[in-house]
């Protein structure tokens, strides 16, 4: 089994590349999005995600949400699964998580069972894909970007043009 790497905990922004979880006090960046999944939660003290891809095993998906839980998520209203999300669902080994409907059980049950699960699938988009996640006050914001015209290297937080903001409308609950 692999491991999933601690990105940051508390810093202002922080990049999560695939198989990293963290805590943010103020956003996350999640790169080259294609066949991956991101999972975020509001906590008392900003934002945590979690970045997970078609090969992460059950186990760490599991260890994923327990951590989430862990960086403050236990008490989230909401948590949201932006990512493409056909293609994960289609290319994941963990029948866990092959449906909305269980990734959503899963997560409320790992996380919080009162907790309503939001989805945007970013397949509808462009291939491959940034995601930021923001947090002002008690609310998140989510957006994208075609990940071919902007580029994230290493940890460093990109200022990132052209960013797609998404709707709150746009989020199905499952």
């Amino acid at each position: 089994m692999g491991r999933l790497k601690r990105a940051g905990s508390g810093a202002a922004e922080l990049v999560l590349w695939e198989e990293q979880h963290g805590r943010s006090s103020s956003a996350i960046c999640y790169p080259n999005v294609s066949s991956c999944i991101t999972v975020t939660a509001r906590v008392s003290t900003g934002v945590a995600g979690v970045h997970l891809t078609i090969a992460t095993e059950a186990e760490l998906i599991e260890q994923a949400l327990a951590l989430l839980k862990s960086d403050g998520a236990a008490s989230a209203q909401y948590i949201y699964v932006i990512g493409a999300i056909r293609r994960f669902k289609i290319g994941t080994r963990y029948a866990g998580v092959d449906t909305r409907k269980k990734m959503s059980a899963l997560i409320r049950g790992a996380i919080n069972p009162h907790a309503k699960v939001l989805f945007f699938d970013t397949a509808t988009c462009k291939q491959d894909t940034h995601i930021i996640v923001r947090c002002s006050g008690t609310q998140l914001s989510a957006a994208w970007v075609d990940s071919s015209v902007a580029r994230v290297r290493g940890a460093a937080f990109p200022q990132l043009e052209g960013l797609v903001q998404i709707p709150t409308s746009s989020f199905e609950q499952r």
